[in-house]
């Protein structure tokens, strides 16, 4: 059964995820932080590992591959959203849409949506430069999937949420300071406890994307328990985030 107006709906998410796209493409600043930074550190660490696996450290690939995705949902999701809706804010643009026959869902979608698809689009190039570096293939594909899909809306979410006090594309170099380093240290510290990761270290941001990609190369194939506990904490940091948002979210600048 069709909803009624679901189809425009969709429609206008589309229409307005291609303008962003093409926005932040043109912005250079926006783009060097989305699509270079991410792809340049992807890329370094992709062919820098066989040299330093050859010592025997086969647990090293994993390290990168989580560094590299941590780059990708620090740089390309979380900090691109945070400087999208803000700039729109700043730049009346978010007041203009609101004014349309588009819902408020549909607008906030449809600035999300980019950041997410250039991160899935970088991490596909990525992890093929890895492969060519001698990447072995992941034992539990769908703990890595669980990894960048989770770890890609909690950015965006969080990134919706900073928005609401970053009065504009400038002033996001300091406002989303905080959770990009707690995502970074999140990331560092869950990785170097592996399987001993503590409670606080897996709710920390990073910290259980980071087991779900350990869990994606160490994992026998079936659904740990810390598989599960950590799909669990990146659904909170999504959810909780959004709620904030609802509440706070300003379609103007602030007076």
């Amino acid at each position: 059964m069709s909803v009624p107006g679901s189809g425009l709906a969709v429609k206008g998410v589309l229409v307005i995820a291609a303008t962003e796209l093409k926005l932040v493409v043109r912005n250079r600043a926006a783009a060097a932080l989305a699509l270079l930074m991410p792809v340049a550190i992807g890329a370094y660490l992709a062919f820098k590992t066989p040299d330093l696996g050859a010592r025997g450290q086969a647990e090293l690939w994993v390290w990168v591959v989580t560094l590299q995705v941590a780059a990708l949902l620090g740089f390309t999701v979380y900090i691109t959203t945070t400087i999208s809706f803000a700039a729109r804010r700043q730049d009346l643009y978010l007041k203009r849409l609101r004014s349309g026959e588009q819902s408020d869902l549909a607008i906030i979608l449809g600035l999300a949506v980019p950041p997410l698809l250039l991160s899935v689009l970088q991490l596909a190039v990525i992890l093929g430069m890895s492969g060519v570096g001698g990447l072995p293939a992941p034992r539990a594909w769908w703990f890595l999937a669980a990894a960048v899909a989770g770890g890609g809306l909690m950015c965006s979410a969080v990134g919706v949420l900073t928005s609401v006090w970053t009065r504009g594309a400038e002033s996001a170099q300091i406002t989303t300071a905080p959770f990009f380093f707690l995502l970074l240290m999140g990331t560092v510290l869950a990785m170097r406890a592996g399987p001993d990761a503590s409670p606080l270290q897996l709710a920390l941001p990073g910290g259980s994307v980071a087991e779900l990609i350990r869990l994606a190369w160490t994992s026998d194939g079936g659904v740990a328990s810390a598989g599960t506990a950590a799909c669990a904490v990146l659904a909170g940091w999504v959810v909780l985030p959004l709620l904030l948002a609802v509440r706070t979210f300003r379609w103007s600048p602030r007076q």
